[in-house]
Protein backbone atom coordinates (compact mmCIF):
# COMPACT_ATOMS: atom_id res chain seq x y z
CA UNK A 1 0.00 0.00 0.00
CA UNK A 2 1.08 3.70 -0.21
CA UNK A 3 1.13 4.13 3.40
CA UNK A 4 4.30 1.16 3.54
CA UNK A 5 6.39 3.11 0.71
CA UNK A 6 9.63 4.17 2.86
CA UNK A 7 10.64 7.59 2.73
CA UNK A 8 14.53 8.89 2.04
CA UNK A 9 17.25 7.63 4.79
CA UNK A 10 17.39 10.61 7.16
CA UNK A 11 19.73 10.91 10.16
CA UNK A 12 20.51 8.04 12.11
CA UNK A 13 18.07 9.15 14.99
CA UNK A 14 18.88 9.15 18.75
CA UNK A 15 16.68 7.28 21.65
CA UNK A 16 16.47 9.26 24.68
CA UNK A 17 14.74 6.38 27.86
CA UNK A 18 13.10 8.48 30.91
CA UNK A 19 11.66 7.10 34.10
CA UNK A 20 10.16 9.07 36.99
CA UNK A 21 10.28 6.82 40.09
CA UNK A 22 8.88 7.31 43.48
CA UNK A 23 9.27 4.76 46.31
CA UNK A 24 9.42 1.88 43.63
CA UNK A 25 12.85 0.46 44.89
CA UNK A 26 11.49 -3.34 44.49
CA UNK A 27 10.97 -2.91 40.57
CA UNK A 28 13.79 -0.29 39.82
CA UNK A 29 16.28 -3.21 38.97
CA UNK A 30 13.96 -4.95 36.37
CA UNK A 31 12.94 -1.83 34.64
CA UNK A 32 16.46 -0.30 34.54
CA UNK A 33 18.00 -3.94 33.50
CA UNK A 34 15.09 -4.11 30.59
CA UNK A 35 16.87 -0.81 29.21
CA UNK A 36 20.67 -1.99 29.74
CA UNK A 37 20.27 -5.14 28.30
CA UNK A 38 18.76 -3.87 25.08
CA UNK A 39 20.31 -5.21 21.72
CA UNK A 40 20.41 -1.58 20.78
CA UNK A 41 21.39 1.13 23.68
CA UNK A 42 19.77 4.10 24.48
CA UNK A 43 21.86 7.69 23.44
CA UNK A 44 20.82 8.49 26.97
CA UNK A 45 19.00 7.15 29.72
CA UNK A 46 17.50 10.01 32.18
CA UNK A 47 16.05 8.53 35.84
CA UNK A 48 14.33 11.39 37.85
CA UNK A 49 13.88 10.27 41.71
CA UNK A 50 10.63 12.04 42.66
CA UNK A 51 11.79 12.62 46.46
CA UNK A 52 11.72 8.62 47.52
CA UNK A 53 11.96 7.72 51.13
CA UNK A 54 12.70 4.55 50.29
CA UNK A 55 16.13 2.90 49.16
CA UNK A 56 15.53 4.16 45.18
CA UNK A 57 18.30 6.49 45.37
CA UNK A 58 20.91 3.77 46.27
CA UNK A 59 19.59 1.61 43.42
CA UNK A 60 19.62 4.34 40.62
CA UNK A 61 23.05 5.22 41.60
CA UNK A 62 24.71 1.57 41.84
CA UNK A 63 23.69 1.58 37.68
CA UNK A 64 24.40 5.18 37.06
CA UNK A 65 27.83 3.77 38.33
CA UNK A 66 27.96 1.17 35.45
CA UNK A 67 26.36 2.58 32.86
CA UNK A 68 27.47 6.68 31.50
CA UNK A 69 24.70 6.99 29.67
CA UNK A 70 22.32 6.49 32.68
CA UNK A 71 21.96 10.12 34.27
CA UNK A 72 19.76 10.66 38.29
CA UNK A 73 18.13 13.55 39.08
CA UNK A 74 16.34 14.21 42.21
CA UNK A 75 13.31 16.67 42.77
CA UNK A 76 13.91 18.47 45.88
CA UNK A 77 10.18 17.88 46.97
CA UNK A 78 7.38 15.73 45.68
CA UNK A 79 6.14 16.42 42.68
CA UNK A 80 3.97 14.00 41.52
CA UNK A 81 3.89 11.91 38.29
CA UNK A 82 2.89 14.21 35.40
CA UNK A 83 5.27 17.04 36.47
CA UNK A 84 8.15 14.54 37.17
CA UNK A 85 7.71 13.72 33.50
CA UNK A 86 7.45 16.60 31.83
CA UNK A 87 10.73 17.57 33.78
CA UNK A 88 11.65 14.44 32.12
CA UNK A 89 10.86 15.18 28.79
CA UNK A 90 12.42 18.83 28.69
CA UNK A 91 15.77 17.18 29.77
CA UNK A 92 15.83 14.52 26.65
CA UNK A 93 17.88 15.64 23.71
CA UNK A 94 17.02 12.49 21.50
CA UNK A 95 15.15 12.53 18.06
CA UNK A 96 12.91 10.29 20.01
CA UNK A 97 11.74 9.91 23.59
CA UNK A 98 10.53 6.61 25.41
CA UNK A 99 8.84 7.44 28.68
CA UNK A 100 9.17 4.16 31.03
CA UNK A 101 7.10 3.27 34.36
CA UNK A 102 9.58 2.10 37.15
CA UNK A 103 7.16 -1.10 37.82
CA UNK A 104 7.46 -2.33 34.18
CA UNK A 105 9.87 -3.86 31.92
CA UNK A 106 11.13 -3.83 27.98
CA UNK A 107 11.55 -6.66 25.75
CA UNK A 108 15.65 -6.66 24.55
CA UNK A 109 14.77 -5.73 20.68
CA UNK A 110 12.36 -2.63 21.60
CA UNK A 111 15.07 -0.21 20.58
CA UNK A 112 16.93 -1.94 17.79
CA UNK A 113 13.24 -2.39 15.73
CA UNK A 114 11.74 0.58 16.61
CA UNK A 115 14.92 2.76 15.39
CA UNK A 116 14.57 0.45 12.69
CA UNK A 117 11.05 2.29 11.93
CA UNK A 118 12.53 5.60 12.63
CA UNK A 119 14.98 5.62 9.79
CA UNK A 120 12.62 4.13 7.31
CA UNK A 121 9.92 6.35 8.04
CA UNK A 122 11.45 9.63 9.80
CA UNK A 123 7.79 11.56 8.75
CA UNK A 124 5.94 9.26 11.83
CA UNK A 125 5.41 11.10 14.74
CA UNK A 126 5.81 8.02 16.39
CA UNK A 127 6.27 4.54 17.02
CA UNK A 128 4.74 1.57 18.80
CA UNK A 129 4.82 -2.20 19.26
CA UNK A 130 2.68 -5.02 21.42
CA UNK A 131 2.13 -5.04 25.26
CA UNK A 132 2.07 -7.85 27.43
CA UNK A 133 -0.19 -7.35 30.58
CA UNK A 134 0.69 -8.89 34.09
CA UNK A 135 -1.40 -9.42 36.78
CA UNK A 136 0.36 -8.72 40.49
CA UNK A 137 0.81 -12.31 40.83
CA UNK A 138 3.06 -12.22 37.31
CA UNK A 139 0.61 -14.19 35.54
CA UNK A 140 -0.02 -13.27 31.52
CA UNK A 141 -3.49 -11.98 31.66
CA UNK A 142 -3.68 -10.51 28.42
CA UNK A 143 -1.65 -9.02 25.44
CA UNK A 144 -2.52 -5.59 23.74
CA UNK A 145 -1.86 -5.23 19.87
CA UNK A 146 -3.68 -3.32 17.49
CA UNK A 147 -6.25 -5.83 16.47
CA UNK A 148 -6.51 -4.76 12.26
CA UNK A 149 -2.38 -4.75 11.82
CA UNK A 150 -0.34 -7.56 11.66
CA UNK A 151 2.76 -6.72 9.41
CA UNK A 152 5.33 -3.36 10.45
CA UNK A 153 3.78 -0.51 8.64
CA UNK A 154 3.37 3.24 8.57
CA UNK A 155 0.02 4.00 8.99
CA UNK A 156 -1.03 7.78 7.81
CA UNK A 157 -3.16 9.79 9.95
CA UNK A 158 -6.34 8.95 8.30
CA UNK A 159 -5.41 5.21 8.36
CA UNK A 160 -4.29 5.42 11.98
CA UNK A 161 -7.90 7.13 12.50
CA UNK A 162 -9.72 4.35 10.29
CA UNK A 163 -7.39 1.44 11.21
CA UNK A 164 -6.99 2.23 15.25
CA UNK A 165 -8.79 4.75 16.99
CA UNK A 166 -11.88 3.72 15.20
CA UNK A 167 -11.37 0.09 15.38
CA UNK A 168 -10.21 -0.28 19.09
CA UNK A 169 -11.96 0.06 22.29
CA UNK A 170 -12.29 3.76 23.15
CA UNK A 171 -10.08 3.04 26.37
CA UNK A 172 -7.03 0.80 24.05
CA UNK A 173 -3.96 2.21 24.93
CA UNK A 174 -0.45 1.04 23.63
CA UNK A 175 1.77 4.35 24.62
CA UNK A 176 3.39 2.36 27.24
CA UNK A 177 4.91 0.51 24.22
CA UNK A 178 5.72 3.25 22.36
CA UNK A 179 8.75 6.11 21.20
CA UNK A 180 7.27 9.41 20.44
CA UNK A 181 9.34 11.75 17.94
CA UNK A 182 11.12 14.73 20.19
CA UNK A 183 9.15 17.34 18.39
CA UNK A 184 5.68 16.59 17.39
CA UNK A 185 5.43 15.20 21.30
CA UNK A 186 6.88 18.90 22.49
CA UNK A 187 4.35 20.80 19.63
CA UNK A 188 1.26 18.65 21.89
CA UNK A 189 2.77 19.97 25.44
CA UNK A 190 3.62 16.34 25.99
CA UNK A 191 1.28 14.64 28.66
CA UNK A 192 -2.00 16.61 29.07
CA UNK A 193 -1.81 17.17 32.70
CA UNK A 194 -5.47 17.86 33.18
CA UNK A 195 -6.24 13.77 32.39
CA UNK A 196 -4.23 12.86 34.79
CA UNK A 197 -3.60 9.16 33.83
CA UNK A 198 -4.70 9.79 30.48
CA UNK A 199 -3.39 12.50 29.45
CA UNK A 200 -0.36 10.37 27.36
CA UNK A 201 -2.46 8.46 25.62
CA UNK A 202 -4.37 11.33 24.31
CA UNK A 203 -0.56 12.85 23.04
CA UNK A 204 0.12 9.69 21.74
CA UNK A 205 -3.42 10.19 19.49
CA UNK A 206 -2.86 13.41 18.73
CA UNK A 207 0.86 13.48 17.41
CA UNK A 208 -0.68 9.92 15.16
CA UNK A 209 -3.72 11.91 14.32
CA UNK A 210 -0.98 15.01 12.73
CA UNK A 211 2.29 12.64 12.04
CA UNK A 212 1.04 9.33 11.22
CA UNK A 213 2.44 6.35 13.44
CA UNK A 214 4.46 2.91 12.81
CA UNK A 215 3.47 -0.22 14.49
CA UNK A 216 5.51 -3.40 14.97
CA UNK A 217 3.51 -6.41 16.01
CA UNK A 218 5.86 -7.60 18.63
CA UNK A 219 5.96 -7.53 21.92
CA UNK A 220 7.93 -4.06 22.73
CA UNK A 221 6.98 -3.74 26.31
CA UNK A 222 5.35 -5.87 29.76
CA UNK A 223 2.91 -3.86 31.67
CA UNK A 224 2.72 -5.15 35.11
CA UNK A 225 -0.40 -4.27 36.90
CA UNK A 226 -0.23 -2.47 40.70
CA UNK A 227 -3.03 -1.63 42.26
CA UNK A 228 -1.09 0.76 43.73
CA UNK A 229 0.21 2.27 40.51
CA UNK A 230 -0.99 5.54 39.26
CA UNK A 231 -3.06 4.65 36.27
CA UNK A 232 -4.94 2.25 38.53
CA UNK A 233 -5.84 4.51 41.26
CA UNK A 234 -6.98 7.10 38.26
CA UNK A 235 -9.78 4.84 37.30
CA UNK A 236 -10.94 3.41 40.57
CA UNK A 237 -13.58 5.26 40.74
CA UNK A 238 -15.96 5.11 37.62
CA UNK A 239 -16.68 8.85 38.23
CA UNK A 240 -13.54 9.75 37.78
CA UNK A 241 -13.09 7.83 34.53
CA UNK A 242 -16.18 9.58 33.49
CA UNK A 243 -14.93 13.11 34.22
CA UNK A 244 -12.10 11.99 32.23
CA UNK A 245 -14.00 11.35 29.10
CA UNK A 246 -15.38 15.00 30.13
CA UNK A 247 -12.49 16.72 29.85
CA UNK A 248 -10.76 15.01 26.95
CA UNK A 249 -13.55 15.39 24.56
CA UNK A 250 -13.49 19.04 25.10
CA UNK A 251 -10.07 18.94 24.81
CA UNK A 252 -10.36 17.53 21.52
CA UNK A 253 -12.72 19.58 20.36
CA UNK A 254 -10.59 22.76 21.42
CA UNK A 255 -9.17 25.64 18.56
CA UNK A 256 -5.65 23.79 19.44
CA UNK A 257 -6.79 20.04 18.37
CA UNK A 258 -10.11 19.96 16.86
CA UNK A 259 -8.28 19.74 13.43
CA UNK A 260 -6.84 16.46 14.70
CA UNK A 261 -10.04 14.87 16.13
CA UNK A 262 -12.91 14.85 13.81
CA UNK A 263 -16.37 15.71 15.48
CA UNK A 264 -18.09 12.19 14.75
CA UNK A 265 -14.90 9.95 16.38
CA UNK A 266 -15.40 12.49 19.41
CA UNK A 267 -19.30 12.07 19.61
CA UNK A 268 -18.41 8.25 19.22
CA UNK A 269 -15.74 7.91 21.14
CA UNK A 270 -17.42 9.78 24.21
CA UNK A 271 -20.46 7.42 23.85
CA UNK A 272 -19.04 4.35 23.79
CA UNK A 273 -16.71 4.67 26.38
CA UNK A 274 -19.28 6.00 28.93
CA UNK A 275 -21.21 2.58 27.82
CA UNK A 276 -17.78 0.98 28.96
CA UNK A 277 -17.35 2.16 31.92
CA UNK A 278 -20.68 1.55 32.99
CA UNK A 279 -20.99 -1.98 32.13
CA UNK A 280 -17.70 -2.77 33.86
CA UNK A 281 -18.36 -1.27 36.54
CA UNK A 282 -21.42 -3.49 36.54
CA UNK A 283 -20.08 -6.92 35.74
CA UNK A 284 -17.42 -6.20 38.15
CA UNK A 285 -16.06 -8.36 41.36
CA UNK A 286 -19.17 -8.98 43.04
CA UNK A 287 -18.34 -11.84 45.49
CA UNK A 288 -17.02 -9.36 48.35
CA UNK A 289 -21.18 -8.74 48.53
CA UNK A 290 -22.83 -12.36 48.07
CA UNK A 291 -23.12 -14.35 50.91
CA UNK A 292 -21.94 -18.23 49.99
CA UNK A 293 -24.61 -20.24 48.53
CA UNK A 294 -27.34 -17.27 48.09
CA UNK A 295 -30.09 -18.20 46.73
CA UNK A 296 -31.32 -16.73 42.99
CA UNK A 297 -33.11 -13.95 44.51
CA UNK A 298 -30.55 -12.94 47.26
CA UNK A 299 -28.38 -12.34 44.22
CA UNK A 300 -30.23 -10.35 42.72
CA UNK A 301 -30.73 -8.34 45.65
CA UNK A 302 -27.35 -7.98 46.37
CA UNK A 303 -25.99 -6.62 42.88
CA UNK A 304 -29.81 -4.60 42.25
CA UNK A 305 -27.71 -1.33 44.24
CA UNK A 306 -24.24 -1.82 41.78
CA UNK A 307 -27.39 -2.28 38.83
CA UNK A 308 -28.60 1.59 39.96
CA UNK A 309 -25.34 2.69 40.37
CA UNK A 310 -24.10 1.60 36.58
CA UNK A 311 -27.47 3.36 35.20
CA UNK A 312 -27.04 6.17 37.11
CA UNK A 313 -23.11 6.49 35.11
CA UNK A 314 -24.59 6.73 31.97
CA UNK A 315 -26.12 10.09 32.87
CA UNK A 316 -23.04 11.29 35.08
CA UNK A 317 -22.45 14.66 33.19
CA UNK A 318 -18.90 14.91 33.73
CA UNK A 319 -16.85 17.63 36.08
CA UNK A 320 -14.54 19.72 33.95
CA UNK A 321 -12.95 21.35 37.20
CA UNK A 322 -11.05 18.02 38.25
CA UNK A 323 -7.41 18.00 37.15
CA UNK A 324 -5.05 15.13 37.41
CA UNK A 325 -1.82 16.02 39.53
Amino acid sequence: MQDNIPSASAKTPSISVVLGNYNHARFLPRAIESITNQTLAADEFLIVDDASTDNSVEIIESYAAQFPYLTLYRNDSNLGVIKTYQRLFELAQGTYIHPLAADDERGSTFHERAMEMARRFPEAGLIFGDMAIFNEAGELEGHGTASAWNEPLYASPERYLREYMLYEKPSHSLVGASVFRRQPFLDVGWYQAELGSWGDTFSFHAVALQHGACYVPETFAMWHKQRSSYSQQSISNPRNTLDMIHRAARLMRSERFRDRFPESFVREWSKQYRRQVAKEYWRGDHSGELPHGASFWKRVCYRLPRTVKAVSLLWHSGDSSAVGS
